[in-house]
C-alpha cells in the first residue's frame, strides 16, 4: 500500500505539516464516493490516526457530514474531548493512548518504532473492530499469525497487551483479552535469541581476524579518507554507528587515548535528524591504540585541507564533526549503509552489517583474550554483564573449552616459581 501521508512545507515559514486525501467509499443513499482531504497534522503520527479513524467511521456508515464535530477532535483533542466507551473501536482509542504513550517521554526513535507496531500489524487487524469485540480466540489467532511470520511478534504483541491493559484501566473493557494468550518467550523465536539491536550476530555477521583485513584493506583502496577512517573506529572501538556518527573532535582526548561517548546521531519522523542520548542512557570512555589513533589525527588535518578547498568554514573542537556530511553538519546514520555498499560493489569481500563491525570487535576482543567480559560490557555500552554473555555465547562458549588448559597452564607455571625460591 502506498504510503497516503504526505508532507509539506510552509514557503513562507518553513513549518512542516503533514496532509491526507481519502477515499470512503459510497455513503448509504448516495451514488457517488465520499472523497475528504485533512491538513494541518503536526506529525505523520497524527496524521495516520486521523486516517484510520476515517477508515474506521466509514466502515460503520458514519461520514463526515454526519459526525463532522467529532472527527474534528483528532485535531482539537482538548478543546472537544471525545467520548469512549466499550463500543469505541481500536483505531478511535488509539489516539488517546498514543497520547498518553508519547507523554512518557521515550526518545522519539522509540515512537516510530512503536508506532510502526501499530501502523503496520495491530490496526490493520483491530483498528475497526469495537473494544468489546475483541476477543481471546481473536487475540489468540492474532498472536500464532504474528508467532509463526515475524520474529517481531513477541514485541507487537507486548505492545497489543499494553494498549488493552490501558482501556480496562479506563474501564472501557472489563478483562483483557490478551491475559490468557501466550506471547512467546525470547527463547521461542526463530532467531535463537532476541537481544534487541544484537540478533544478527548468531547468523554469522562478524569478521575473523582475516576477513577484518581484507575489509580495513578494501575500505583504504576503495574509499574516501573519512569513510576508512570511520570503519577503522568502528572495528577497533565497538561504538554504534549514531555514537561514532556524533563524534566531534572534542570528544577524543588525545594524549589519554580516550574517546567521550555521551550522544548518539538520529533520525525519527518527529525530530528529523538530531543528537539524543546513548541506548540505555550509558555515558563512557573507550581507550584507543596507537595505530587508531594516529589515523585519526592524519584524518583531521585532511579534514581541514578538505574544507579549506570547499571554501566551508572550519569549526572549532568543540563543533566540528570528524564524520561530516558535505553541508559541514551532522551526517544521517543511515547513509553508512550506503557507504558499505558502495565498498561491496566495489571488491569481492564477505558482506556483513555496520552493526557487523560491533560484533568483530567484541569477537576479536574476547577471543584475543585482552578484554575481560566485563571489560567490553563497558567498551560496548551494555546495560549488564548478561547481554554481553547473551550476545556473544558464540565466543564464551569456546573459552570454556580451552579455560581449563590455561588454568593449569597458570599453575604450573606459579609452582615453577615457587619452587626457585625453595
Amino acid at each position: 500500500m502506498k504510503d497516503p501521508i504526505k508532507e509539506t512545507i510552509n514557503e513562507k515559514t518553513g513549518k512542516v505539516t503533514y496532509e491526507f486525501s481519502i477515499n470512503l467509499g459510497v455513503p448509504p443513499g448516495e451514488d457517488k464516493p465520499f472523497r475528504t482531504r485533512r491538513r494541518g497534522f503536526p506529525n505523520k503520527k497524527a496524521a495516520w490516526a486521523a486516517y484510520m479513524l476515517l477508515k474506521a467511521r466509514a466502515a460503520e456508515g458514519i461520514f463526515p457530514e454526519r459526525e463532522k464535530s467529532k472527527l474534528s477532535n483528532i485535531e482539537k483533542p482538548v478543546n472537544e474531548p471525545m467520548e469512549f466507551n466499550d463500543t469505541s473501536t481500536v483505531a478511535e482509542y488509539f489516539t488517546v493512548f498514543w497520547a498518553s504513550y508519547i507523554a512518557r517521554g521515550n526518545e522519539s526513535t522509540t515512537h516510530d518504532k512503536t508506532y510502526n507496531c501499530f501502523k503496520n500489524h495491530i490496526l490493520p487487524q483491530f483498528g475497526r473492530t469495537a473494544l468489546k469485540d475483541i476477543s481471546p480466540i481473536k487475540c489468540k489467532q492474532f498472536a500464532t499469525d504474528l508467532t509463526n511470520n515475524l520474529a517481531s511478534a513477541r514485541q507487537i504483541l507486548i505492545y497489543f497487551k499494553s494498549f488493552l491493559e490501558d482501556a480496562k484501566y479506563m474501564k472501557l473493557i472489563k478483562d483483557n483479552p490478551m491475559d490468557n494468550v501466550y506471547i512467546p518467550s525470547k527463547g521461542d523465536v526463530k532467531r535463537k535469541k532476541q537481544i534487541p539491536g544484537e540478533e544478527d550476530v548468531f547468523f554469522s555477521n562478524y569478521y575473523e581476524l582475516e576477513d577484518l583485513m581484507k575489509f580495513l584493506s578494501a575500505s583504504k583502496e576503495y574509499c574516501p579518507e573519512k569513510q576508512h577512517i570511520f570503519w577503522l573506529l568502528l572495528a577497533h572501538s565497538g561504538l554504534r554507528r549514531g555514537e561514532a556518527i556524533a563524534l566531534k573532535w572534542s570528544d577524543i582526548d588525545f594524549e589519554t587515548r580516550l574517546i567521550r561517548v555521551n550522544k548518539a546521531a538520529a533520525y525519527s519522523t518527529e525530530k528529523k535528524l538530531h543528537i539524543k542520548t546513548t541506548k540505555n542512557r550509558i555515558n563512557r570512555k573507550v581507550r584507543l591504540d596507537w595505530d587508531t589513533l594516529n589515523e585519526l589525527m592524519q584524518w583531521k588535518q585532511s579534514q581541514e585541507r578538505e574544507l579549506r578547498m570547499k571554501n566551508q568554514y572550519q569549526k572549532n573542537d568543540y563543533e566540528q564533526y570528524i564524520f561530516q556530511n558535505k553541508f559541514n553538519e551532522l551526517s544521517n546514520p543511515s547513509s553508512c549503509g550506503r557507504w558499505l555498499n558502495a565498498l561491496y560493489n566495489r571488491c569481492d569481500i564477505k558482506r556483513i552489517t555496520v552493526h557487523g563491525l560491533r560484533h568483530t570487535h567484541c569477537t576479536l576482543g574476547l577471543k584475543s583474550r585482552q578484554y575481560s567480559i566485563e571489560e567490553m560490557m563497558q567498551r560496548l555500552g551494555h546495560k549488564d554483564i548478561k547481554v554481553t554473555m547473551d550476545v556473544y555465547t558464540h565466543v564464551t562458549h569456546e573459552t570454556m573449552e580451552t579455560n581449563p588448559d590455561l588454568y593449569m597452564e597458570y599453575l604450573r607455571s606459579e609452582m615453577k616459581k615457587i619452587n626457585k625460591v625453595a
